[in-house]
């Protein structure tokens, strides 16, 4: 509840209308660009406001103070926010990556590896068949001619 009344906050508010110049710079965060919000100091002096230090309560310089405080404290969690909702998604792809990676890459990789493996076995088998089927021509050769 207003105690000075909202014409006198309003008076107040308006004495001096400021932008607020706010800067959104992208930084990478693991590989992840991430916007920040960065500010000169929200706070200022009575002075500053544009306020007659004699014509305005204590009352109403608490209230433009606190104003301005909770205005900062936006500005950082606005910052704070877009950062972890950033990460999160970035989290988020990389578990779908993983979970593509565990559940259909590994296991196809795996399955040609055994069938490569079963091939060469093979191979190997067919070899040693091939090497005893000569062996036995040469040592037929050699006795029959002997």
């Amino acid at each position: 509840k207003a105690v000075e009344g909202r014409e006198v906050l309003e008076a107040a508010a308006l004495a001096d209308p400021r932008r607020l110049e706010v800067e959104i710079e992208t930084k990478n965060v693991w590989g992840t660009r991430i916007p920040t919000i960065t500010t000169d100091s929200v706070r200022r002096t009575i002075l500053a406001r544009g306020q007659d230090p004699v014509a305005v309560t204590a009352r109403t310089v608490e209230s433009a103070d606190q104003f301005e405080e909770v205005l900062e404290a936006v500005l950082e969690v606005a910052s704070t926010e877009v950062t972890l909702r950033k990460i999160g998604e970035e989290i988020k792809k990389t578990t779908r990556r993983v979970n593509a990676l565990e559940q259909v890459v590994i296991p196809r990789i795996r399955g040609e590896i055994r069938f490569i493996r079963d091939v060469l076995e093979q191979r190997a088998r067919e070899d040693v068949f091939r090497l005893k089927r000569i062996k036995k021509k040469l040592e037929a050769k050699t006795s029959g001619a002997a």
